[in-house]
């Protein structure tokens, strides 16, 4: 994958190499055992408990200064933690809070 993404006023972008791309994404199907529907930059991922994986870079982060959103299937939130240089913690649960694994489950990671 060249990871040329598309132009932006005539300058090609490359993701993960540019202040206005992600360093790495995931779409993350959290079921049985965890897999990724598709991703960038992630090496592995680690299932710690329900609802509960941990995302590892194949490239790390420069600090653990940088930015995860993410998002999830209606009605459930998925929030991120506990950030270090070669990985995050990436949580799922229903609204209130109760661990659930679920086949859709995304995060994407910025840092300048």
């Amino acid at each position: 994958m060249s990871g040329i993404i598309g132009t932006s006023h005539s300058k090609s972008k490359v993701v993960g190499r540019s202040k206005d791309t992600a360093k790495a994404w995931i779409n993350l199907n959290g079921t049985s055992t965890p897999a990724a529907n598709q991703s960038f930059n992630v090496s592995t991922i680690g299932d710690l408990a329900v609802g509960n994986w941990t995302i590892n870079f194949a490239r790390p982060m420069d600090s653990t200064t940088y930015c995860v959103t993410s998002s999830t299937q209606a009605g459930y939130i998925a929030t991120a933690e506990t950030f270090a240089t070669g990985s995050f913690v990436l949580k799922n649960g229903d609204s209130s809070w109760s661990a659930v694994d679920l086949d859709y489950v995304c995060a994407a990671v910025y840092e300048n």
